[in-house]
C-alpha cells in the first residue's frame, strides 16, 4: 500500500486550491472560489464556526439573524442616527 504525505482531505483541499489559482481559457481570468458552486475549504469552517453564535447544544443560533449586532439596548450606549453619520463623518457610538 502507498504511503501518502497528506490526508485524503488535504490532497482535495489542495486539488481545489490548483484549480482556483488556474487561468480559465474563456475570460483569462484566475477561476477563483466563488460562483454557483463556491468552495469552502476548513479554514473558512473553522472561522465561521468563531464566528458564530452558539447554544447549549453546539449549534449556530437561528434566533440572531443579519443586523442584530447593531440593535442597541433602550438603556443603553447612545448612538448617532444615520443623518448624522454622514453629515458629519460621525461614528455609529456617541
Amino acid at each position: 500500500m502507498e504511503e501518502y504525505p497528506l490526508s485524503l482531505e488535504e490532497q482535495a483541499d489542495q486539488i481545489l486550491r490548483d484549480h482556483a489559482k488556474s487561468i480559465n481559457p474563456e475570460t483569462g481570468k484566475t477561476r477563483g472560489i466563488g460562483g454557483e458552486n463556491p468552495i469552502l475549504f476548513e479554514d473558512h469552517i473553522r472561522q465561521r464556526k468563531r464566528r458564530e453564535v452558539y447554544n447549549k447544544l453546539g449549534t449556530p443560533d437561528p434566533s440572531i439573524q443579519r443586523g442584530s449586532y447593531n440593535k442597541t439596548h433602550p438603556r443603553g450606549r447612545k448612538v448617532n442616527s444615520d443623518i448624522q453619520r454622514s453629515r458629519n463623518g460621525a461614528s455609529y457610538y456617541r
